[in-house]
């Protein structure tokens, strides 16, 4: 793991999804997956052992949903439990309805 590379953890129950983003992520000079996640739970506790700079979240996981586990991540850090400042974005692959549309933009207002 490169120390000066921006580390980024991918939360998504999609394996493709996941696979797709680091794949991308992969080709970017100075950034790093550290890990993955495939339900909320998980990126809550990888975001807090890892301490990563950028968590990718999915708005609709199982196990805990991608914005329950974005305040839990945020609230870890304001805590004190991580290193430094954790960015995590909402990202919604099916937002074909109106819900969707609510979800994902709350997602965003919540997460910066």
């Amino acid at each position: 793991m490169n120390t000066s590379s921006i580390k980024i953890i991918l939360a998504d129950d999609h394996r493709l999804m996941r696979e797709g983003l680091r794949s991308l992520l992969e080709k970017e000079p100075g950034m790093e997956t550290i890990a993955e996640a495939d339900n909320g739970r998980s990126a809550v506790k990888l975001a807090r052992e890892l301490k990563p700079d950028v968590v990718v979240m999915d708005v609709s996981m199982p196990d805990l949903n991608g914005i329950e586990a974005t305040r839990q991540v945020k609230k870890g850090i304001s805590d004190g439990e991580g290193a430094g400042p954790v960015h995590a974005r909402g990202q919604a692959v099916h937002h074909r309805d109106a819900q969707g549309r609510r979800l994902r933009v709350f997602a965003e207002a919540l997460c910066f």
